[in-house]
């Protein structure tokens, strides 16, 4: 079979692995002097940037069970207007700066080093209301 690359590219993101994982696994491990354990701040790669909302991915491709993002909210950054759900459960811990975070009807600011935990089938929505930077060490469960 002969996947399509628009394919491959779902499956890699729906994976949580990079499209070259998906076509040569061996050869993307041959490449990683560091192997499957380590990913070198150097290496981390960018993610997601959206909203002035910058994600770099914290944790090795191959991690199964849980993806864990280095995120940046630039000043005014948001997820977006609306509370939104999905699978899973998230763990996150303020490394800089300050944001809001809403979780169904109740807001709350989380400063620097502050830390959070909620299932994320709860409505749930995040912004930078500061003229700084906020810098997250945020983890998703794939549950």
């Amino acid at each position: 079979m002969s996947p399509t690359i628009r394919t491959v590219y779902a499956v890699s993101t729906a994976l949580g692995v990079s499209p070259a994982w998906i076509i040569d696994p061996d050869s993307v491990k041959a490449q990683d002097p560091d192997g499957p354990y380590i990913v070198r701040s150097t290496r981390r790669k960018p993610f997601f940037n959206r909203n002035g909302v910058i994600k770099h991915l914290a944790t090795p491709e191959t991690e199964a069970r849980y993806t864990g993002f280095i995120v940046t909210l630039e000043p005014n950054a948001s997820s977006g207007d609306e509370q939104y759900t999905h699978a899973g459960e998230e763990i996150g811990l303020v490394l800089s700066g300050s944001l809001i975070l809403e979780i169904g009807e109740k807001t709350y600011r989380v400063n620097t080093g502050d830390s959070f935990a909620f299932p994320s089938s709860l409505s749930h929505r995040f912004y930078n209301d500061t003229s700084m930077d906020t810098v997250v060490f945020w983890i998703n469960s794939r549950s």
